[in-house]
This record gives structure tokens, C-alpha cells and sequence, in this order.
């Protein structure tokens, strides 16, 4: 299990783009919270998915829909953390460009 507190800031906020799973501010503030596991992050509608380099995912918090929804649309939207909890899961094949459709192995 991985748990970890993500502090998305004021800074994410200025340099994310909107409507990129990659560099979107959440998807910054994992990239920085998971950086120690070389995590690489992508955020889908409410979905936070990280890819570690050593083959493993995580997915978790469903709790950021909200920001995400007035970040793409250019509403303002302020600083926060969140709690990102998920069991770590082994990749046991192939998926596709988003991380969807995977075969995974809870470990």
C-alpha cells in the first residue's frame, strides 16, 4: 500500500497546462510527491495514475475531479493537498498510450 500526502501549490497552478495528463498541476505535484520512486504521473477525469520505474502502478485518488474540471475549463482554482492511497500493483503485460487496459498483479 502507498500512501502519500500531495500538495498541489501555487506554483503547480501557474505552470500546468490545461488539459494534459502529464504536466496538468496535479500531475506536477506527483511527479515532485513520487520523485524518490521515479514515478511518472498521468491524471484522467478523477483517475491519478503512477508508473514507477520499475515496472509497477499505482492508482488512486478520485477525490480531485472537482480542480481538474475548473482547471481545463480556466476557472479559478486554489492550492490543496490530497491524500493519494493505492495498493502497488505489478504491470503483467501490455496497455495502451493512457495506462488503461492493463493486466495487473496486486502485490
Amino acid at each position: 500500500m502507498i500512501s502519500r500526502i500531495v500538495n498541489v501549490t501555487l506554483e503547480d497552478i501557474h505552470l500546468g497546462i490545461r488539459e494534459d495528463s502529464c504536466l496538468c498541476p496535479i500531475a506536477r505535484a506527483l511527479e515532485r510527491t513520487f520523485k524518490d520512486m521515479g514515478g511518472e504521473p498521468n491524471v484522467e477525469e478523477s483517475l491519478c495514475t503512477v508508473t514507477f520505474d520499475d515496472g509497477h502502478v499505482a492508482y488512486g485518488s478520485r477525490q480531485i475531479g472537482d480542480f481538474i474540471d475548473n482547471f481545463d475549463a480556466g476557472n479559478p482554482v486554489e492550492p490543496f493537498s490530497f491524500t493519494f492511497e493505492s495498493d502497488y500493483y505489478k504491470v503483467d503485460g501490455c496497455y495502451d498510450d493512457h495506462g488503461y487496459d492493463c493486466e495487473c498483479v496486486e502485490i
